[in-house]
């Protein structure tokens, strides 16, 4: 798979902030806003790391995922991480940085994953000549045999045991 060495950083100077909250909604905001960059290149992360400077040292924590994530996930894992933290003296300073940037796996979005061009219309007319020589008539799902746990319920559940157990118990309902 194509592995991007880039890396995308962003931080914001915090001015000696002891609330975690307040770090929390620093880190919201920066996860919102690198988000909205690795949106705009069509990306996916694998790899976060949360930096946090305070007076006295700075902490960093990394974590590295074993599928590429969303951009929508950034936040849940920044503050993941920013919650395994321990803040000792106010913090003046907090960097996101995300790597393992590549492009997010294909999803399918059609029922046909090649697009042939005839492939649907001939589906639609097969569709339509079903109908027209079967009218009113359609697939039930009773009619395709049951899996075990359906099989099971029926026993307990009348209206699961098909058209035939209704049509049996309410005569002239069908």
């Amino acid at each position: 798979m194509f592995m991007n060495q880039e890396r995308l950083q962003q931080g914001v100077n915090l001015d000696g902030v002891t609330s975690s909250q307040a770090v929390l909604q620093a880190c919201r905001r920066l996860s919102a806003s690198l988000a909205e960059k690795i949106i705009s290149r069509g990306l996916a992360w694998q790899e976060i790391t949360v930096t946090l400077e305070t007076e006295t040292e700075v902490v960093t924590r990394t974590r590295r995922l074993a599928r590429h994530q969303s951009p929508a996930n950034l936040y849940l894992h920044a503050s993941y991480l920013v919650r395994q933290m321990n803040i000792p003296s106010p913090v003046t300073g907090l960097t996101l940085t995300v790597t393992g940037l590549t492009p997010p796996p294909a999803e399918q979005l059609s029922l046909f994953a090649n697009r042939h061009p005839g492939r649907e219309h001939r589906l639609r007319q097969a569709v339509e000549e079903a109908n027209r020589r079967y009218p009113c008539s359609f697939i039930q799902a009773g009619i395709l045999e049951a899996d075990r746990r359906e099989r099971m319920l029926s026993f307990y559940d009348p209206l699961r045991q098909g058209a035939d157990a209704c049509a049996q118990t309410h005569p002239g309902k069908l």
